[in-house]
This record gives C-alpha cells, structure tokens and sequence, in this order.
C-alpha cells in the first residue's frame, strides 16, 4: 500500500524497486535454505553418533545375552544329567526292594512248606 502512494506521488519508481525487492527476497530465501541445510546437517551427525552409540550398547546387549544362554544350557544339561543319574539310582533302588521283598516272602513261603511238610 505504501508503495502504490509513494509511485502515484512519483515520490518513487516502483518498477525499480520491484527488481530489486526480487533480488533482495532471493538472497533471503537463500541464506534461510542454507541455514536450514546446515542445522539440519548438524544434526543429522548427532543422529548418526546417537545411534552408533545405541548400536554398541545392542551389540553388547547381545553378546552378553548369549553368553547367558549358554551358561543356562549347561546348568540345564548338567541338571538333566543329575536327573537321569537319580531316575536310574531310584529305579535300581525299586528293584532292589522289590526283589528283597520277593525273596523274603519265597524263604517265607518255603520254610512254611518246609515246616507242613514235616
């Protein structure tokens, strides 16, 4: 509005100042886009050094977590041995009992037969 008083006072030419407010919004536009690049490049390396950092943190995670699953696997396995060793002790345990139980009730019945026969 201004600039249309001033050209019809002839105070101004506005078609001169037209150039030169284009020029003027061009090295603007510039500096505001080569501002921007150069923040967001700033962080787009902090980005990139949180994010190394976050991949070794998961790295070691990693490692650590495997080095937890196989120390599990052989308390595991060694519990499964242990196990097997106690299902075979008491199964031997049960045969010997019965077959303890067995014999007594033979020498029993025997010595009952023994005994009638005479």
């Amino acid at each position: 509005m201004v600039n249309d008083i001033l050209d019809s006072m002839g105070v101004i030419d506005s078609v001169l100042l037209v150039s030169f407010g284009l020029v003027a919004f061009m090295i603007c536009l510039n500096y505001i886009t080569y501002s921007r690049f150069i923040q967001d490049g700033a962080q787009n390396i902090r980005l990139d050094l949180a994010l190394d950092a976050r991949n070794k943190a998961l790295e070691n995670l990693c490692k650590s977590l495997e080095n937890k699953v196989t120390a599990r696997t052989q308390e595991l396995a060694d519990a499964n041995t242990l196990l097997s060793e106690l299902v075979v002790q008491n199964i031997r345990e049960v045969i010997e009992e019965v077959l303890s139980n067995e014999i007594e009730r033979y020498m029993s019945v025997k010595t009952q037969a023994e005994t009638a026969l005479r």
